[in-house]
């Protein structure tokens, strides 16, 4: 039976999602040498993308050499392709791995972003860009640019002015600073959007000043109209209440009837014609048994009156509420405007494509849905057939549209044989909204775009990561919080919107089961390895009166959180690197770490003797910036100090100085910081180093990657192993900005400014210190413990903010679509369905990054939530409160109404052996241009090139000799070289006459015949960085044989250390029994060493 061409994965957390993209990959891959042309596998990040990479050339290669390892990879080729054997299989995969090594540009694993650029560069002409054009990837930079460049304007433009302080007044009226410069480069921000981009649109179909006029009209008129009527209304019910002799004593409810509203829906109060319409033909809500006397005959009179005022209060609001929050945002549009108008300017201006335009450039190659993209595979010079996608969850709408022609195009030419294309992704882990991912796209539109029956839908169901206890808890969650979080939105939706709303348009669009059916398949089973028992902790601290739970529990859950932390550590029950700490923002990191130390400051000072302590260190994003570490701001501080003006630049000499002296710990005498400013370089050779001090001038004119070595190297900071990693992070930030031409230590510091202090150090996991880090950034890793101090987090987003609303069928339709402010009065205006559209992505966002924070934990999982004084739900964690009320029974542990504890801790296997790896031991100091004068190998190059016949000579019988494993290889390894360039044809036979007699040497040829593994001329990095590369290494079952040609006229000293330094390296490398020879050729003499 045909396969279907698409498999649409889901993939819960810890459910071996990268294990299912691998074997499919390589199921693919075995149907041709070449297949892996054919494949396009695209990952969100560049982490992903590497991690993609190695895992199949991993697995390519222990198919390749038949390791048992990879049995479950081909078994399952295997049973994909029949007509394999294993030994046939093995060979294949040989091949292909070779292949694929000679030919990597076309192994396609990338992102998103990265395979657009590779389209967009194939069509540069088409889409009129300058071929110089480049790549601005850094839109905080940008946004930064756009706000100075506006506030720059402010003097000219006095409408800008206005606008500006609209906004300033705006951050008043919602407590916060007044300063809006952070509103502007927030403001920039929604230009990088897709959202953003009918605007922009229509900014271009129109003039934007007789645009903004016309609106401007249209929403005054609006609301004009609407205010004006109803007061006009409202006052004249007033007049004929007021001439009535009917007092207010007189009506049901008395001072509380709703004609006292009557008033206050004069002075502006309109929603008070809701009370107004509990009147409307309802004679018993005038009086209690019905309107008597003269209540009666202002029934007949007034009711006619209220029923026209209600009955045009209802129908225009909507338009009324729509038309007041475009007018609240109407400066914020016009700054907006503004601000596209810089960008614009500034695409110009330096010739750069932001990495926002690809998609929408590539939407203008890709064309509709139906257009063959064959004309794109010409260009690119690539045609993929099988398409991988990773993490499809955070696909933004527009990523889809580019990719969906591709994609059809190549399901119309399956053949069935296989599953040509997957789609891997999991709708409970979609958090990056803010960057445009829409999970719709994965839950619905993916299979409905594709076509049902062309699409097989496929669940991994087990957890290989967690504890049992783990899985249990995850899995009751999740059943329950969605239910309730589901009825919560949809009782909103009814209360607000109202019955036609809720059942002609939000049942209809599958809004009101759409939560559970996200979350319909969460529940994990556990794996054969899955281990017993976990750890689940959850506690619920006493609250105030419910205003602000968050903010009232956040000292005690720091507490709290500090207290459980030092009293595992001292225990010894965990260690501080097998713990991490989750929280929403970097704010909230700086909160745990600051808690933290103070903690640790305390009871290390502590006069309580009986308090076990033990410090620990904590790690968390801050702390991997390189521009944060000592090392890093001692060469910036040195290079601003080269290039400051004299007067500037004693603070730059004065804070490298105090960083050096720290560093190896001396004293610098007080006095000198009075005088620092008249002492020139050379005078500082007591505080920073002489060679510095010497050679200041002259290294000022040096090419900067060789200035950063000499500093290095000066400063002595290449000693210290904790510096390395640092050092060599900075020093590929230099090259990289080197890699255009030489650019100057000036540019160089303008762009650290502006770029390149914002680069950190990937985390390796390797330390032992407790992370602190943020729950996105935690997407796709797992620790033994994970801690949630602050669940806590509001379901409903944040008030305020802003979200676009699409204008399409309102008096705004030009607009196509404008921002507004997130409030609730937008539920019963006419932009009630992006409203309750936007509280839904809320909501998914809050339950979302739930889930993905819980699912992080291997065997203890940790959380302190605010407690309820009520029903609602309000945070996230009142899901978890209002599923263990109900619930808890059907867990393993304990809950008494404030606490849930069920504590089992793992019994962890021995750890894996750790794969063979190697670390510097120094910072591999590169001096470049000196260092390249001493290189032996340009210097046999510069032997070569001499007119010294015997070195050359033997520059040509080392290099013939050092690649020929044996006699027999001579010949072929001759006519290789003499291709290469080494000799002329006429010299061929002398030179393979000379090789074959030192081959031919008794001696020697009993070492060479015997059956080694042997390594010609393969370099060895020693742990200072430096490389080696010893002649021949032959290795033995018992020993190793190392051999060394040299074809000098005697020994010399240098010869016997060289080979030494070769059996020292082996011998760190975990050979035993090392024998070392030297072989003189012109001497025919083979001395031991």
């Amino acid at each position: 039976m045909p396969q279907k061409p698409l498999k649409i994965l889901q993939a819960s957390a810890g459910s071996g999602k990268t294990f299912s993209l691998t074997a499919h990959y390589l199921t693919l891959l075995f149907a041709g040498e070449t297949r892996y042309r054919e494949i396009l596998a695209v990952t969100f990040t560049n982490k992903a993308t590497e991690e993609m990479k190695s895992r199949i050339l991993q697995v390519l290669r222990g198919l390749a050499l038949g390791d048992k390892n990879v049995g479950i990879f081909r078994n399952i080729i295997l049973n994909a392709h029949p007509h394999f054997t294993e030994q046939t299989l093995q060979q294949q995969a040989f091949a292909t791995y070779r292949r694929i090594l000679h030919d990597y540009s076309r192994f396609s694993i990338n992102t998103i972003d990265g395979f657009v650029q590779k389209v967009i560069r194939s069509f540069t002409f088409e889409l009129g860009l300058d071929a110089g054009y480049r790549l601005e990837m850094n839109t905080d930079k940008v946004k930064r640019e756009l706000a100075v460049k506006l506030n720059q304007q402010l003097d000219q433009k006095p409408g800008l002015l206005r606008w500006i302080i609209d906004l300033a007044l705006e951050r008043i009226r919602d407590d916060k600073n007044w300063n809006y410069h952070e509103t502007l480069i927030d403001l920039a921000g929604e230009l990088f959007k897709e959202r953003y981009q009918p605007f922009e649109n229509a900014l271009k179909a129109h003039d934007p000043e007789v645009l903004f006029k016309d609106l401007q009209k249209a929403v005054k008129e609006i609301i004009a109209f609407f205010e004006e009527t109803v007061t006009e209304q409202a006052r004249k019910a007033y007049a004929t209440f007021s001439a009535s002799e009917v007092q207010l004593a007189e009506l049901k409810g008395k001072s509380r009837s709703p004609l006292a509203s009557l008033e206050k829906v004069m002075d502006g109060d309109f929603a008070k014609v809701v009370n107004l319409g509990k009147l409307v033909d309802q004679p018993e809500e005038w009086q209690k048994d019905g309107p008597k006397g003269d209540v009666a005959a202002l029934y007949n009179e007034l009711n006619p009156q209220l029923s026209a005022l209600y009955s045009f209060y209802t129908s225009e609001t909507p338009a009324y509420l729509m038309s007041k929050a475009i007018d609240a945002n109407l400066y914020y549009l016009r700054l907006m405007q503004e601000m596209a108008g810089l960008l614009k300017d500034y695409r110009q201006e330096n010739s750069v494509l932001l990495i926002s335009d690809a998609q929408n450039l590539l939407k203008g190659i890709t064309g509709g849905q139906d257009d063959n993209p064959s004309f794109i595979w010409e260009k690119m010079g690539n045609r993929y057939r099988h398409f991988l996608f990773d993490e499809f969850q955070d696909t933004s709408a527009f990523q889809w549209q580019n990719f969906l022609p591709l994609l059809k195009n190549a399901i119309a030419e399956a053949n069935g044989a296989l599953i040509d294309h997957l789609i891997v992704g999991d709708v409970k882990q979609s958090i990056y909204r803010w960057r445009n991912g829409d999970w719709r796209i994965l839950h619905t539109h993916a299979k409905k775009h594709v076509g049902d029956l062309r699409v097989h839908d496929d669940v991994l169901l087990e957890n290989y990561r967690s504890a049992a206890n783990v899985i249990d808890f995850n899995n009751f969650v999740f059943q329950y919080a969605p239910d309730f979080l589901q009825a919560h939105i949809n009782a909103k939706v009814m209360e607000d919107g109202g019955d036609v709303l809720f059942h002609e348009w939000w049942k209809t669009e599958g809004y009101d089961d759409v939560i559970n059916a996200a979350y319909g398949q969460s529940s994990q089973q556990k794996a054969p390895s899955t281990l017993p028992g976990g750890s689940v902790e959850v506690c619920f601290l006493p609250t105030g009166d419910n205003r602000n739970r968050a903010g009232d529990v956040r000292e005690a859950a720091l507490e709290k959180m500090a207290c459980t932390l030092n009293d595992w550590i001292s225990s010894g029950a965990y260690q501080p690197g097998q713990v991490c700490i989750l929280v929403r923002s970097n704010r909230e990191a700086r909160e745990v770490i600051e808690h933290l130390m103070r903690d640790q400051q305390r009871r290390e000072t502590s006069a309580n003797n009986n308090e076990i302590f033990v410090p620990y260190e904590v790690l968390s994003g801050e702390a991997l910036l390189v521009a944060n570490h000592s090392v890093i701001r001692l060469l910036v501080n040195t290079l601003q100090a080269m290039v400051a003006r004299k007067k500037d630049g004693a603070i730059f000499k004065a804070t490298a100085i105090y960083l050096y002296n720290k560093l190896h710990n001396r004293t610098v005498v007080p006095g000198l910081w009075i005088r620092l400013n008249e002492l020139e370089p050379g005078q500082l050779a007591g505080y920073l180093p002489p060679l510095l001090c010497e050679n200041w001038h002259t290294w000022q004119q040096l090419p900067l990657p060789e200035l950063v070595e000499q500093l290095i190297g000066a400063y002595g900071v290449g000693l210290f192993t904790d510096n390395i990693p640092y050092l060599l992070a900075f020093r590929d930030m230099v090259s990289v900005f080197t890699r255009l031409g030489e650019r100057g230590i000036t540019t160089f510091l303008t762009w650290w400014e502006e770029e390149g202090q914002q680069k950190s150090l990937p985390s390796s996991g390797q330390n032992d210190a407790v992370q602190v880090m943020t729950i996105h950034k935690s997407k796709g890793l797992a620790f033994d413990v994970v801690m949630l101090p602050f669940c806590s987090w509001s379901l409903d987003g944040m008030a305020n903010s802003i979200f676009w609303v699409d204008t399409a069928d309102t008096p705004y339709a030009m607009l196509n679509s404008v921002p507004v402010h997130y409030k609730k009065s937008l539920g019963k205006s006419a932009f009630a369905k992006a409203y309750f559209e936007e509280l839904l992505f809320n909501f998914m966002d809050a339950l979302n990054m739930l889930y993905v924070a819980t699912t992080r934990t291997r065997n203890h999982l940790y959380i302190t939530a605010p407690a309820a004084n009520d029903d609602n739900l309000g945070l996230v964690g009142d899901l978890l409160l209002k599923s263990l009320q109900l619930h808890a029974s059907a867990l393993p542990g304990e809950f008494n109404g404030e606490r849930f504890e069920v504590i089992a801790p793992v019994k962890q296997p021995p750890p894996a052996a750790a794969a063979n790896s190697w670390s510097f031991i120094h910072y591999p100091l590169s001096n470049r241009l000196n260092e390249s004068l001493t290189d032996h190998q340009v210097l046999e190059q510069l032997d070569l090139l001499s007119g010294n016949t015997a070195q050359r000579r033997g520059v040509i019988l080392h290099e013939l000799l050092a690649r020929s494993a044996r006699i027999e290889e001579l010949r072929a390894v001759t006519q290789k070289m003499m291709t290469e360039g080494w000799f002329r044809k006429t010299e061929e036979p002398e030179i393979l006459e000379l090789a074959e007699s030192v081959m031919l040497q008794p001696d020697l040829r009993k070492i060479l015949d015997n059956p080694y593994e042997r390594f010609n001329e393969q370099t060895i990095i020693s742990g200072a960085g430096k490389s080696y590369r010893p002649d021949k290494v032959l290795v033995g079952k018992d020993h190793v044989v190392i051999v060394d040609f040299k074809f000098t006229g005697e020994p010399k000293p240098g010869h016997y250390s060289q080979v030494e330094e070769y059996r020292g390296l082996l011998l760190e490398m975990g050979y035993r029994n090392i024998e070392a020879y030297l072989y003189y050729g012109y001497l025919k003499e083979l001395k031991v060493v």
